[in-house]
């Protein structure tokens, strides 16, 4: 927030030309006058100032903002980054070096988010993939059971005992049932 206050501050040779800044961004004109208002007292009681500096208004504006919470950062937000466009030519070099720091940390939370959104887009890929091997390896455990199903009936064949192979035959039903989800009744009973 130093920054922010620097670069408003210095930045702007006039108080007319802070104001115009602060409403383009997203603060209200009647916000605004309550803000240079308070400003103004404050100034009055330290007897320093005849007018509110601009460092004043603009501590006030950004009290302000901390205390409303996501409203507020969104807009502290749009001030940072209409602040970091905009060609500061009356700004000191103190401001100019705010606005510059704000440059610099505004890019690197731009990369920050790229790589976290490039993580989490990793993380999904892969949690994609490995659901996809673990459905792969459900259908060829499936196929390899039916499979083995497959040769079980096929071998029910070569029984001569036609008794056995009945008894075999229900087994290999009652394991087929099983396998396919349905609910076998035990020959037995």
């Amino acid at each position: 927030m130093t920054h922010l206050e620097d670069a408003l501050s210095d930045g702007f040779k006039y108080h007319s030309n802070l104001d115009d800044f602060i409403v383009r961004s997203g603060i209200s004109q009647s916000s605004l006058a309550l803000l240079r208002a308070a400003a103004e007292q404050k100034s009055a009681q330290s007897g320093r100032f005849s007018k509110a500096p601009k460092r004043y208004v603009v501590r006030e504006l950004l009290a302000s903002l901390s205390e409303q919470g996501t409203d507020g950062d969104r807009l502290v937000a749009n001030l940072i980054t209409n602040l970091v466009g905009l060609p500061l030519k009356d700004a000191s070099p103190n401001a100019l070096a705010a606005v510059e720091a704000l440059r610099a940390k505004l890019n690197s939370d731009r990369s920050s988010k790229q790589a976290e959104r490039a993580h989490q887009k990793d993380q999904r890929e892969e949690a994609e993939r490995a659901a996809h091997r673990q459905k792969e390896r459900a259908r060829v455990s499936k196929q390899t059971a039916r499979d083995s199903l497959r040769d079980r009936f096929q071998g029910l064949m070569a029984e001569g005992n036609a008794q056995t192979r009945g008894y075999l035959l229900e087994r290999f039903l009652s394991d087929l049932f099983e396998h396919e989800g349905l609910q076998p009744r035990d020959p037995s009973s």
